[in-house]
C-alpha cells in the first residue's frame, strides 16, 4: 500500500507546481493595457471613471483567479489527506502524513509575481521556477533569491555580472530543470 501514500505525497507536492505565476503575467499585461488606456483617454472626461472602471475589473479578476488557484489546492490536498486516511485504514493502522515536497519558504512565495532584473541569465532562471517547485523573490538589498523545494537558497546581484555569476545561474537553471522533469539533481 506505499503506492497510495506515494499518490498522495505526489498529489500535495503537485500544489507547489500549480500555473500561479501566470495569475502574475496576466496581471502584468492588464495593468499595461489599463496604462494605454489611461494615455489614450487623456482628452477625455470620462478619463478617470473609466479608468477606474477598468483597474477595477482587473482587481477583480486578478484576485478571483487566485481564489481559483487556492480552491484548486485546497481540493487537491483535502484528496491527498483522504488517499493518507484511506491507506490506513485499509493497511489496519494510521499512515503517517507526507510532508510536502517544498520548503516553507518556497509555500509562502507562491503566486507571488515573478521579479524581474536587468541579468539576462537571472531572468532566464526566474522565469523557469514556474511548476518546478522553485519560488524566487528580489530581496530589499535588490539581489534575487532563489529558493529550493528541499531547503536550497541561491542569491544572485540582480545586474549583469561576471563569469562566475553566469557559471552559477546556468547551474541552477540544470537544477530547477531537473526539478521540473522529476530527475535527481
Amino acid at each position: 500500500m506505499t503506492s497510495v501514500r506515494d499518490v498522495a505525497a505526489q498529489l500535495r507536492a503537485a500544489t507547489y507546481s500549480m500555473p500561479t505565476a501566470v495569475v502574475g503575467s496576466v496581471d502584468d499585461e492588464l495593468e499595461a493595457a489599463v496604462a494605454l488606456l489611461s494615455e489614450t483617454l487623456t482628452s477625455s472626461i470620462r478619463h478617470d471613471e473609466v479608468v477606474g472602471e477598468v483597474s477595477a475589473v482587473r482587481t477583480s479578476l486578478v484576485q478571483r483567479l487566485n481564489e481559483l488557484i487556492g480552491v484548486a489546492k485546497r481540493a487537491i490536498v483535502d484528496k491527498a489527506d483522504e488517499l493518507a486516511r484511506w491507506e490506513g485504514s485499509e493497511a489496519g493502522e494510521s499512515a503517517p502524513t507526507p510532508q510536502p515536497y517544498a520548503s516553507k519558504k518556497v509555500a509562502q512565495l507562491q503566486g507571488q509575481r515573478l521579479p524581474k532584473c536587468a541579468d539576462k541569465a537571472v531572468n532566464a532562471a526566474i522565469h523557469q521556477t514556474p511548476g518546478s517547485g522553485w519560488a524566487v523573490e528580489k530581496n530589499a538589498n535588490s539581489h534575487v533569491v532563489f529558493y529550493g523545494p528541499r531547503g536550497e537558497r541561491e542569491v544572485f546581484s540582480s545586474t549583469p555580472g561576471s563569469g562566475v555569476n553566469e557559471r552559477k545561474v546556468n547551474n541552477l537553471m540544470r537544477r530547477i530543470k531537473n526539478d521540473k522533469e522529476g530527475r535527481k539533481t
